[in-house]
C-alpha cells in the first residue's frame, strides 16, 4: 500500500509506480510545447564536490597503468576483458549478491560518492519541428502588456497541453513541419542560429581540440565480434587523452576534418554518439593520475555492443543516472502508436519506455530517457521521434561540469613533449617519425 499506480507496465508486464502517463510539455501527438528547464536542472549535482586528480605520490600507480595498459601486443586480451565486462553485467540485477558488489567495485562505481563516471548522449539523427514564419514572428501580450518571446523555453512556467497561448495552439493544431536533420548538410548561418542540434556540439568540441586521436578499432564492436556495424569506426580521444592513445599505438592522429568525417559516417550508419568520462579507463588506456581531468572520449555506439549501454541496461538507477541526454529525448505520437511493444524488445538502456495499459499506447519516462534513439530505430510505425524537450547547454564540457561535477581541462599543456610515454618503445618510435617528418 502507498505506491501510486498509473496503468504503466514495464517490459515484464509489472506495474510501474510513480510515473506520469503524460507530460505537460509534450502533447499526445508528440509535439513539444516548451523546453523543460526545470527537468534539466534536476539532473545537476551542485552539492557533489568537483573531481580532483589523485596525487602522483611515488608514481607507482602511474608506472603500472602506463606500462600495463592497452597496446598492440595485448590488444586481444583487452578485447576479451571488455567482452567479459558485458557478459558479466547482468550480475548488477542482483545488487545484494557478492558478484554485484565485486563488479561495482571493479568498475569503480563504489563508493558512490567517489564515483564520477559519466556519459552524455548526443544523438546524430534528431527530429526538428520548424514553425512557420508567421508563427515564429508572433508574440502574445500578457496582462502587463509585456511581449512573450516565441521561444517556448523562455516562458515555460504554466504551459501545458491545455495552454491557450498562440505558441502552444500553433503546435497543438499541427502548424509545424517535421523533418529529420540529414547528414552532410551545410547549414546557413541563419539556420544554425534558429536551431542547434547535438551534432553541432560534438563538432564544436572537435574543432576546439588541440589534438585528436582516433582509435584504429572500436573496442566494443571488436570485443563482441559485431557483425552489424564496422569495427574500424572507433572512438575519438581529444587533447591529452588523444596523445596517450596515439603514443600507445592504439590510435592515429587525426585532423579536425578527419574526425568530423567519422561523426558524419556514424550518422549515416544510424549510430548514437556518446561523450564519456570513465574512471576505470585509466587502467585500460594508461592515463596518469594527473591527466584524468584532461581526457575526453567521443564514441559512436551501436545498440548491440556498447559497453555503456549494456551496463546501463542491467544497472540500478544509481548507475543509470550517470548517463544523460543532451536536451533531446524520445517522444511518442499516440495517433501513430499501435501499442505493439516492439520498442520494448531489449533496446532501451534506461528502461525508459513503458506500456500504458489504459489505452494501449507507449509512454517515455522523460526523467530517465537519454535520447539514444534505439526505440526510434525499432518502431515499425514511425511513432517515436527524438526531439528537443529541454534546453541544451552551451558546450559539450558543460554537461560534464553540471551533471557529473567534472571540470575537464582540455587545454592542459602537453604540447612540445616528444611523448607522454618516453619509456615506451612505441612512443619513442612515433616521436622519431614525427621529428623526421618535421625536418
Amino acid at each position: 500500500m502507498g505506491e501510486k499506480m498509473n496503468g504503466l507496465v514495464d517490459v515484464h508486464g509489472n506495474p510501474v509506480p510513480d510515473l506520469p502517463e503524460s507530460y505537460d510539455n509534450i502533447d499526445e501527438q508528440g509535439n513539444v510545447l516548451y523546453l523543460d528547464e526545470e527537468r534539466l536542472r534536476r539532473k545537476e549535482q551542485p552539492d557533489k564536490p568537483f573531481w580532483k586528480n589523485a596525487p602522483r605520490g611515488l608514481g607507482i600507480k602511474d608506472f603500472l597503468v602506463t606500462h600495463t595498459s592497452a597496446r598492440q601486443w595485448n590488444w586481444k586480451i583487452v578485447l576479451k576483458v571488455f567482452k567479459s565486462i558485458v557478459n558479466m553485467s547482468p550480475v548488477l540485477q542482483k545488487p545484494q549478491s557478492l558478484g554485484a558488489k565485486l563488479y561495482r567495485r571493479a568498475m569503480l562505481f563504489d563508493p558512490p560518492e567517489k564515483s564520477y563516471s559519466s556519459g552524455t548522449a548526443f544523438n546524430l539523427l534528431v527530429d526538428v519541428d520548424d514553425h512557420k514564419p508567421e508563427d515564429q514572428a508572433h508574440t502574445k501580450l500578457t496582462e502587463n502588456k509585456e511581449p512573450i518571446p516565441t521561444d517556448l523555453s523562455k516562458h515555460a512556467a504554466g504551459h501545458s497541453r491545455t495552454c491557450d497561448c498562440e505558441e502552444c495552439r500553433s503546435v497543438a493544431s499541427g502548424a509545424t513541419v517535421r523533418r529529420t536533420i540529414p547528414v552532410n548538410k551545410t547549414f546557413s548561418l541563419n539556420e544554425q542560429k534558429r536551431v542547434e542540434v547535438p551534432m553541432d556540439l560534438v563538432k564544436k568540441a572537435i574543432m576546439n581540440a588541440k589534438y585528436i586521436g582516433g582509435m584504429k578499432e572500436c573496442l566494443c564492436r571488436a570485443g563482441n565480434d559485431c557483425e552489424d556495424y564496422p569495427h574500424d569506426l572507433g572512438c575519438l580521444f581529444l587533447n591529452a587523452g588523444g596523445k596517450v592513445v596515439v603514443d600507445h599505438g592504439m590510435a592515429v592522429e587525426l585532423t579536425a576534418e578527419e574526425a568530423i568525417a567519422r561523426v558524419d559516417r556514424a550518422a549515416e550508419l544510424g549510430l548514437t554518439c556518446q561523450s564519456l568520462w570513465v574512471q576505470v579507463e585509466q587502467l585500460i588506456w594508461g592515463f596518469r593520475n594527473d591527466q584524468m581531468d584532461s581526457f575526453l572520449e567521443i564514441c559512436f555506439c551501436c545498440p548491440c555492443c556498447c559497453v555503456g549501454f549494456n551496463l546501463s541496461k542491467n544497472a540500478l538507477p544509481d548507475i543509470k543516472k550517470g548517463f544523460h541526454p543532451s536536451g533531446w529525448t524520445a517522444v511518442v505520437n499516440h495517433d501513430l502508436c499501435v501499442g505493439c511493444k516492439h520498442c520494448l524488445d531489449d533496446y532501451c538502456p534506461q528502461d525508459a519506455i513503458h506500456f500504458r495499459a489504459s489505452d494501449g499506447k507507449m509512454v517515455v519516462n522523460q526523467e530517465r530517457c537519454i535520447g539514444c534513439g534505439n526505440c526510434r530505430r525499432y518502431c515499425p510505425e514511425g511513432a517515436i521521434k527524438i526531439k528537443q524537450t529541454m534546453p541544451m547547454r552551451e558546450g559539450l564540457l558543460d554537461y560534464f561540469r553540471e551533471e557529473a561535477r567534472l571540470n575537464i581541462v582540455p587545454g592542459k599543456d602537453f604540447e612540445g613533449l616528444p611523448s607522454l610515454m618516453p619509456l615506451d618503445d612505441i612512443a619513442a618510435q612515433i616521436a622519431e617519425d614525427n621529428a623526421q617528418a618535421n625536418k
